[in-house]
């Protein structure tokens, strides 16, 4: 059984979520097996919940005054279950970047949901409890290596040679970028400019000009990736595939 926790601290917003998982369990009656508790604080989470046994957390950035924050939560359950996927509910975007710290599945602006929106990502969601994760696999000079799409942290092309930049090292490949950028293709990947593209789990900083990666790598942006940057690490946070 799939383990699911939403903490937030607004009655009306928490019962908008029970309503939402209600829909989801009626329109697809019998697809998934899991089981929603809801919570008003971080600290009731934290003193009632295993959360070495959850799997997915619905969490409110803002609490209560003297209530403990979603980060401040995100990071307490982190430090015990590093597989659980995190979704933060937010009022604004601006605490994005700082949501992939915690390795956030989702940020969500709470006025952008609708209930088609829930249920497609909910069923994504439960869909990457129960599939693989994709796999990358990575050929050169007849050698062929299996890459976990999570590891990989961007990739730049230089003198005709693809480097794939990982979690453990780097890789060649002759492959077009338009072609590595297919194989890759998901939300947790952006172009930022004609050479390069990059995992936005990755990202450090953001400004007009560049992108700071978290080991310290630069990329200039080009005009026409500067929008669709922002809307993905101010929207969506692709998490764990």
């Amino acid at each position: 059984m799939i383990k699911i926790c939403v903490v937030e601290d607004e009655n009306i917003i928490l019962n908008y979520y029970k309503e939402l998982f209600r829909s989801y369990q009626e329109e697809f009656s019998g697809k998934k097996n899991f089981e929603v508790k809801y919570y008003h604080s971080g600290e009731d989470l934290l003193r009632k919940e295993d959360v070495n046994e959850l799997d997915v957390l619905y969490l409110d950035c803002f609490m209560g005054e003297g209530k403990m924050d979603g980060m401040a939560v995100a990071s307490a359950v982190r430090k015990k279950n590093s597989e659980v996927k995190i979704i933060f509910l937010s009022s604004t975007p601006d605490f994005a970047l700082k949501a992939y710290q915690v390795k956030a599945w989702n940020y969500v602006v709470k006025n952008t949901i609708t209930k088609s929106s829930f249920l497609k990502d909910l069923d994504e969601l439960l869909n990457s409890l129960t599939v693989q994760p994709f796999k990358f696999v990575w050929r050169f000079n007849g050698q062929m290596e299996i890459i976990d799409l999570t590891e990989i942290m961007y990739v730049e092309r230089i003198r005709r040679k693809n480097i794939i930049s990982t979690t453990f090292g780097e890789r060649q490949c002759y492959d077009t970028l338009a072609s590595l950028e297919e194989q890759l293709g998901s939300r947790m990947f952006v172009r930022v400019n004609r050479s390069a593209f990059v995992n936005v789990r990755y990202i450090k900083g953001v400004n007009n000009e560049e992108i700071v990666m978290k080991d310290g790598k630069k990329f200039y942006i080009s005009g026409k990736s500067y929008k669709r940057i922002k809307n993905l690490i101010s929207m969506k946070v692709s998490g764990g595939r």
